[in-house]
């Protein structure tokens, strides 16, 4: 079931791309008490969007993003691995968001332990990461439920400390990045971006 935020999130989706507005009344309701019914109407909004976000990208003009190019260096970070892969043509339906079993239900994975998972993935680098923050409109509505991290690129801190970036949305901020340690623990929101043409 999707929570009050959620809920609220979807609903600005869903005026500013469809042009659909819900009255305050049943807005309200499916805020204050979301049962099964307005749990489907909100997939289905969802899924609405997804499908007007496509037929827009089909017109507009290729987007090609060097993921070649040095990564944006975090102040005192420094680039501990960062795996270049030609010019990508930016095409959302060939990225899939990666999970380990491990992340599944409520279980979680250690970010090292990730790491080697994913040692053999064609895995997006924090190039188009930084493409995507300066072109949001590029980015798929449906990331907005999720953590997108780019796994291509991975930093050091100054106390050695490995990290890697992704994308995150707030209604308040929009789309911004942040960065995760290696350390840490992974949750099932916590998705990796990988290329599916490969």
């Amino acid at each position: 079931m999707m929570s009050p935020r959620q809920l609220r999130e979807l609903m600005a989706v869903v005026s500013r791309h469809l042009s659909i507005h819900l009255p305050a009344k049943v807005a309200q309701s499916v805020i204050d008490k979301p049962g099964d019914l307005e749990f489907e109407l909100c997939e289905l909004f969802w899924r609405i969007a997804e499908a007007n976000e496509k037929a827009r990208r089909a017109v507009e003009a290729k987007h090609i993003i060097d993921c070649d190019a040095d990564p944006y260096l975090l102040g005192l970070f420094t680039v501990e691995e960062h795996r270049r892969s030609g010019q990508l043509e930016w095409d959302p339906d060939k990225v899939v968001l990666y999970l380990s079993d491990l992340q599944r239900g409520r279980s979680v994975v250690q970010g090292h332990a990730l790491r080697k998972e994913l040692q053999n993935q064609s895995v997006l680098n924090a190039c188009v990461l930084d493409y995507l923050l300066v072109h949001p409109n590029l980015i798929p509505i449906m990331w907005m439920r999720m953590r997108v991290y780019f796994w291509g690129t991975i930093y050091c801190d100054r106390e050695g400390d490995l990290c890697v970036r992704g994308l995150f949305w707030e209604d308040e901020k929009g789309w911004f990045w942040r960065y995760k340690h290696l350390s840490h623990d992974f949750y099932r929101d916590d998705t990796a971006a990988v290329s599916a043409s490969v």
